[in-house]
């Protein structure tokens, strides 16, 4: 992703209709002229491919267990 691509996610309205996530595909997918008529599945993999792509193949993530209230 690139610069704008990001910037592109921290607008709100773009992120209200789906532009942002449609425009996101057509900038890192430039093969995929159409992300509005994929199904959800197909769009699915196209954003963890671009955030593979971007960020790496390990995504840290922190949750609490609900029962003993643990940071894990």
């Amino acid at each position: 992703m690139t610069a704008a691509d990001e910037l592109m996610y921290k607008t709100p309205d773009a992120l209200m209709n789906g532009n942002a996530t449609t425009e996101v595909i057509k900038s890192c997918v430039p093969a995929i002229k159409e992300p509005w008529t994929m199904p959800t599945l197909d769009v699915d993999a196209c954003l963890v491919a671009i955030r593979i792509a971007t960020y790496g193949e390990k995504m840290e993530v922190n949750t609490v267990c609900p029962k003993c209230n643990e940071e894990q």
